[in-house]
């Protein structure tokens, strides 16, 4: 089993969501989850993995779920110079009112 120690972490390609089909492409669905783990992580958060439309963090000995849905539709109506902006914005309320994620 040493050998396992030097074995590479397999990459998953991360696909567009059916949901979001029309309403973003792959190449902006990346960035928008690129963008979101930035934010996350320079929050001090821990990803513990991405899948289709959640970012899922470490909360103690829990999981908790984001799920991307209404960030997405909200970023694809807006120009892509201003999604850093508006995922911080979107993030921070999470964590100014922590009921916020029942309805984000």
């Amino acid at each position: 089993m040493i050998f396992n120690f030097f074995k590479r972490k397999k990459s998953v390609a991360l696909l567009l969501p059916a949901d979001y089909i029309g309403i973003v492409d792959h190449e902006e669905y990346i960035q928008i989850v690129d963008l979101c783990k930035k934010h996350l992580i320079n929050d001090g958060e821990t990803i513990l993995r991405v899948a289709e439309g959640e970012i899922v963090l470490k909360d103690g000995e829990k999981e908790k779920r984001y799920f991307l849905d209404n960030l997405v539709r909200l970023l694809a109506q807006n120009d892509r110079n201003d999604w850093t902006d508006l995922i911080s914005n979107h993030f921070n309320k999470l964590k100014d009112v922590p009921f916020a994620m029942d309805y984000l």
